[in-house]
């Protein structure tokens, strides 16, 4: 359970928006059998002064700098549950194969280790061409001074890896001017938050499910309480000029206009779409972004988009493969490689590519 802190006046706003048309009637032909199935999982409840976030999925909200209140809840836990954290322990250094933590993997990658496969190919991000790049965050220890100085909150393990997607946009999109970002996916703000505070003046949309918006307008206003934050149901005609983040429901991207866009994101939601929704996202991407505009995405290589009964009930779905997305054959490709990050931390692995979409 996670409590964001909230004025008064966005409490009012957000309970309007969870009591309109755009929070209950949302078209369910948006979702995927996975977030049918998972969207219920998640549960958002405004109270006079909180957004109290709780479930078991879509959102990885970093904890507030609270030592020696979080040290007396972790022993709190570990007492009511202490099964769970023999499971832990187990997990972490009784199970095979090992996994590297998100911090350790981070410092292996750019330093170019050996376990990271560093091999060179002009597809590949080249590491060492960071070293002495300062716009760059080149260490974890550099990663968690920045994040916990301005987000006020304590660093958790997916920060390292969003901080990991920062470095790689940073570095490719240098001497370009992003001016305007569209997030599909954007869970509870994660990302959005980094691109926000190091790409001074940009403006972001986010497109997501109406369960989510709760959560990442929550987030995102407690981080950034000074931000123009709107919200789908305050959009009258048109998106509005005048914003700094725009939450945007899976049925109003109609609202985003032709080539608006600078950069288009999409990090690990694509993997759980039918291939029929990942193909309308593309077509989606290819009408609003702008020419020499970019899109990032990294995602699962292969998945079979549904809900846990996969693992007892046979699928009749095609895979979600990552190199049959209906790329754009005209796009420069900058990145294609299986994220040497993401195999260091995890079982699956995880595609990343960077292209210019209208070269």
């Amino acid at each position: 359970m996670y409590k964001l802190n909230l004025n008064s006046e966005n409490i009012k706003r957000l309970d309007h928006f969870k009591n309109s048309d755009y929070f209950l009637l949302t078209n369910s032909q948006s979702k995927s059998s996975y977030w049918k199935e998972h969207s219920k999982l998640l549960k958002s409840e405004v109270t006079k002064d909180q957004m109290v976030v709780s479930g078991d999925s879509g959102f990885y909200i970093p904890p507030e700098k609270q030592p020696i209140l979080g040290f007396f809840s972790k022993i709190t836990k570990i007492l009511k549950s202490p099964t769970k954290l023999l499971q832990r322990v187990k997990t972490r250094y009784f199970t095979l194969p090992k996994l590297f933590q998100y911090k350790t993997a981070f410092d292996l990658v750019l330093n170019h280790a050996v376990v990271t496969d560093p091999d060179l190919s002009p597809y590949r991000i080249n590491h060492l061409l960071w070293k002495k790049d300062r716009d760059l965050f080149l260490s974890s220890d550099s990663v968690k001074s920045d994040f916990e100085s301005w987000s006020k909150r304590k660093i958790s393990e997916h920060i390292y890896l969003h901080y990991y997607y920062f470095n790689i946009l940073k570095s490719y999109l240098k001497g370009k001017k992003v001016k305007t970002v569209l997030e599909i996916g954007a869970g509870n703000g994660n990302l959005t938050s980094i691109l926000f505070k190091n790409f001074p003046g940009i403006s972001l949309i986010l497109v997501d499910l109406p369960e989510m918006i709760p959560v990442s307008f929550s987030y995102l206003s407690s981080v950034f309480p000074d931000a123009k934050i709107i919200l789908p149901n305050e959009i009258t005609r048109n998106n509005p000029k005048d914003f700094d983040i725009l939450l945007l429901t899976t049925d109003q991207i109609k609202l985003i206009q032709d080539s608006s866009v600078d950069l288009v994101i999409n990090c690990h939601s694509f993997q759980e779409m039918p291939n029929a929704q990942i193909t309308n996202y593309f077509k989606l991407i290819e009408r609003v972004i702008k020419k020499g505009g970019h899109f990032f995405t990294a995602n699962r290589i292969e998945k079979i988009p549904v809900s846990d009964i996969a693992f007892t009930t046979e699928q009749n779905d095609l895979p979600n493969r990552f190199h049959l997305y209906p790329w754009n054959k005209k796009a420069k490709v900058l990145v294609n490689e299986v994220s040497r990050f993401s195999r260091l931390v995890q079982l699956d692995g995880i595609g990343i590519r960077l292209e210019i979409t209208k070269p």
